[in-house]
């Protein structure tokens, strides 16, 4: 079969992955518990059972996805709109899906990408495919996730709840996933709907990032330059600015007046430029290989997008 010819060998040592995050404090809650991931042996999930041939016709249309052959999990919980918590082996693990993000629970639309994360996937038997990482910096298992019938990444960056990112080295469907997110921009949908809370202060963009500080180690002089493009004032109040990763900035109580530009520093405030900072506790927000910064509204929609190189 073509999916066995290309399954990839699983690293034969026993290891496990810490997941606590680089503060030292636990990335889980109660509610989302710790997840600690052992490998021992040739691999640790199952493996499809026999008769299962849905996931071998589904994978036939993402050719970018038969890079590993895919493995069996039970849904336990869906986290938000790019996790879930799966039982394999009668052990429990976190899954980060690859190469999307959707808004984070306590965000603006986060709840709406949370249902439709699980309007997918709940009920439903989850194959899951590593790309080349297995777990991420939490210990989450890093993973394509299909049903039988739907390839649940590319399906919420194609309904607009979730935005393509690259996360090297897992890149193996990227092309895909940024085409499922063009899908959703030419419609409309999700993210990018039309209404009159996302067509408000559109005239704000980002018109800069300067990414390569050199003010030290830790880049604090590195700035995302936004100007308000329009003919009225626009009140940013709410509004939120993220890259690709975990880092987002929430404006406070700010009047930007036609015309002007403002820059949102890392861990420097500026008087001359609205005095905006990220305040990363000494670490850099943009990287210096690649990033996309996104500006939002306080009701979660996308006004505006800078992507380098």
């Amino acid at each position: 079969m073509l999916l066995a010819a290309m399954v990839m060998a699983f690293r034969v040592s026993a290891c496990t992955v810490d997941t606590q995050s680089p503060s030292g404090r636990p990335e889980a809650t109660d509610s989302q518990p710790a997840v600690v991931v052992t490998q021992t042996g040739s691999s640790i999930l199952t493996q499809p059972a026999e008769g299962e041939t849905g996931i071998e016709d589904l994978l036939t249309q993402y050719p970018c996805a038969q890079i590993n052959e895919p493995e069996t999990a039970q849904l336990i919980r869906v986290i938000d709109g790019d996790t879930v918590d799966v039982r394999m082996g009668g052990q429990e693990y976190r899954v980060r899906y690859i190469g999307i993000y959707a808004p984070e629970s306590d965000e603006g639309l986060g709840s709406e990408a949370s249902q439709a994360n699980a309007d997918l996937v709940e009920g439903q038997t989850l194959y899951l495919v590593q790309d080349e990482s297995e777990t991420d910096l939490y210990g989450r298992l890093l993973r394509y996730v299909f049903t039988s019938s739907v390839f649940v990444n590319y399906e919420l960056a194609a309904q607009g709840w979730a935005r393509q990112g690259d996360y090297p080295p897992d890149t193996a469907c990227s092309e895909t996933l940024k085409n499922a997110e063009q899908t959703a921009r030419d419609a409309g949908l999700g993210l990018w709907a039309d209404s009159e809370a996302g067509s408000n202060g559109s005239a704000i963009e980002i018109v800069n990032i300067f990414y390569n500080g050199e003010a030290g180690e830790n880049e604090p002089d590195e700035y995302v330059e936004i100007r308000n493009a329009g003919a009225e004032t626009v009140n940013l109040t709410g509004w939120y600015l993220k890259d690709q990763g975990s880092n987002r900035f929430v404006f406070p109580d700010l009047e930007m007046k036609a015309g002007e530009i403002c820059r949102i520093y890392t861990n420097e405030n500026h008087s001359e430029s609205c005095r905006l900072s990220f305040e990363q506790s000494g670490s850099a927000v943009w990287n210096n290989g690649g990033d996309c910064a996104a500006l939002y509204n306080p009701e979660g929609y996308l006004i505006n997008e800078y992507c380098y190189p």
